[in-house]
């Protein structure tokens, strides 16, 4: 499609500063203007740079002719050909950083190029010629990607000519798609640029064995078209990259041999937790203590020692009798046994609490297997009021 593209500089342009007048401060506005609405002109008409008197008078109007002497003396229109109403001009083209319209040769291969390569016949005969590989720079292209420099995208052989046939397109990736094209622009009018540009580009034969990625085999399964015998299928474009140009990708690190899994030991018998160290009981299989000697390991409790609890201090609600402890090590007091108490006592031996928490007079401490007294009734006097919606205070049922 035509389009016009005005420079960043444009405002700053020592040509469009010569627009200014200090004597008429609304004539710089107007000619920038002018000037910018003939070239939306050509580029709508595709005229290539080239304006006419209609159009002329249709963006200057009135003042048509003071804006343009105004511009002819800036430099940025210049007269050509012809007389009245068949005078033409011609904006200036050789700036692009000011003004740039595509030209109509341009818009018209555009065109041609986009019909060629979505003919159906000539997309199918190339797929299965050439696979998914370009055929410039042989890298694996990745179809239906619009963005990136791997887009898969079919070239014409010969630039600027249109296709006759599946012949005159091949596979290639967006990347060398684009720079051959800029660069066959920048060298079609010169002889010696144009066979640099025929050395540099040398077509690759097709990979062997083709290659395909799995979109394109649905493509032409689709339309009736199997891939041919022997070729390589993948998922995406990246997996036939090498090591070194895929990164962590592709390249994955593989389990070492007579390495466990994760979530399983391999080496663990049927009385050993897998997660658990060697010497070290696993809880809730087996006997308490039944595990694989280890050496530099300290031995597990006894039976009759609770796993968690240190040496030399009872197990908590354990089944044997009172003050059966293990023996505490050398120099270390023993603790004083636990059973004579009840489990809110906490204040020490001498001082006895019956069941409603208040402490005794005296007497043999209780123990474990006395029964407790029921708590006394709260006092009815020693209710305390509750607090009604309209705030007042309001006696319990009872009270005074």
């Amino acid at each position: 499609m035509a389009w016009l593209r005005v420079g960043d500089t444009f405002a700053t342009d020592p040509r469009v500063l010569a627009l200014n007048d200090p004597a008429a401060p609304l004539m710089g506005p107007a000619c920038r203007g002018f000037f910018l609405e003939l070239a939306a002109l050509s580029a709508n008409s595709s005229t290539d740079y080239v304006i006419t008197r209609g159009q002329i008078n249709l963006a200057g109007g009135q003042v048509a002719g003071q804006l343009l002497r105004r511009c002819e003396r800036a430099g940025l229109i210049r007269p050509l050909d012809g007389r009245g109403a068949g005078r033409r001009w011609k904006l200036i083209d050789d700036a692009p950083e000011l003004i740039h319209i595509r030209l109509a040769a341009e818009v018209a291969w555009e065109k041609q190029q986009k019909a060629d390569t979505q003919n159906p016949e000539f997309q199918v005969a190339a797929w299965l010629r050439d696979g998914d590989a370009c055929r410039w720079c042989g890298r694996v292209v990745q179809p239906s990607d619009n963005r990136s420099a791997r887009g898969k995208t079919l070239d014409h052989l010969n630039a600027g000519q249109r296709a006759t046939g599946p012949d005159d397109l091949v596979v290639a990736c967006r990347g060398c798609n684009g720079r051959r094209g800029k660069e066959w622009l920048d060298a079609r009018d010169d002889p010696a640029a144009r066979a640099d540009y025929d050395a540099r580009w040398q077509l690759r034969p097709p990979p062997s064995p083709l290659i395909f990625i799995r979109s394109t085999v649905d493509q032409l399964a689709d339309r009736g078209h199997p891939v041919p015998a022997g070729a390589v299928i993948g998922e995406r474009a990246k997996l036939f990259d090498t090591p070194t140009t895929s990164g962590s990708e592709v390249s994955r690190p593989a389990p070492q041999a007579g390495a466990a899994a994760p979530a399983r030991s391999t080496t663990a018998p049927d009385d050993q937790h897998p997660t658990n160290q060697v010497g070290v009981a696993a809880p809730g299989t087996g006997t308490i203590g039944a595990t694989h000697p280890a050496q530099g390991v300290a031995a597990p409790p006894p039976a009759d020692q609770h796993p968690a609890s240190q040496a030399g201090v009872a197990k908590p609600n354990a089944d044997s009798a009172p003050g059966a402890t293990h023996p505490a090590p050398a120099g270390v007091a023993a603790p004083e046994s636990r059973t004579d108490r009840i489990p809110t006592d906490r204040s020490g031996a001498g001082r006895d609490r019956d069941g409603s928490g208040r402490v005794g007079s005296g007497g043999s401490p209780p123990t474990r297997a006395s029964p407790a007294r029921p708590p006394d009734p709260p006092s009815p006097r020693t209710a305390s009021p509750r607090r009604t919606r309209r705030g007042r205070r309001r006696s319990r049922p009872g009270g005074t």
